[in-house]
């Protein structure tokens, strides 16, 4: 620290004591912002629906595989199960989804298409619901990721969720 007295300096030097810099310093290098280098195709997808916190710990969900999820839009890569909750009350699309995930697991089956609908002018208590059923406690550990469909899916009113390996207990 240059300037200021020697008191300064020597609180300045005392409380930087041990604090290591910041790898690359905080200079602006000019770089272009990371919108600008998203691809056309990434750009115009939603949002991921779990942007929310998931479950602490080694059972929290990765983003979907971009390279998966153009496969799987596209259709070169297949499904392994689809689910429709069009028209089931919350209480009973959540059990059926529930019942799902867990034997498609226990099958190895692991790419699924889970259909909510958009509702009413883009409201739909099941799409809103969804992320959170797939992030609670008794689904996590199966769940690996979800996204939102390709178009060709169903696009924003249905979920590609991808489970994770079984290997014994979830």
């Amino acid at each position: 620290m240059t300037g200021g007295n020697k008191k300064e300096n020597d609180l300045w030097a005392k409380e930087v004591e041990g604090v290591t810099p910041l790898k690359g310093g905080l200079k602006d290098k000019g770089k272009k912002s990371r919108i600008q280098d998203i691809p056309k195709t990434q750009a115009r997808r939603p949002n991921p629906p779990h942007t929310s916190p998931g479950p602490k710990g080694p059972r929290r969900q990765e983003p979907f595989d971009p390279a998966l999820y153009k496969k799987i839009a596209s259709g070169k890569v297949a499904l392994d199960g689809k689910l429709d909750l069009h028209g089931m009350t919350e209480a009973h699309a959540h059990q059926r989804l529930v019942a799902m995930i867990e034997q498609a697991w226990s099958q190895g089956r692991r790419r699924l298409l889970v259909i909510t609908g958009k509702g009413r002018d883009g409201e739909s208590p099941l799409r809103t619901a969804l992320p959170k059923w797939l992030s609670a406690p008794n689904l996590a550990p199966y769940v690996s990721s979800f996204d939102y469909a390709g178009k060709r899916h169903g696009g924003d009113g249905a979920f590609y969720v991808l489970l994770r390996k079984s290997r014994g207990d979830p």
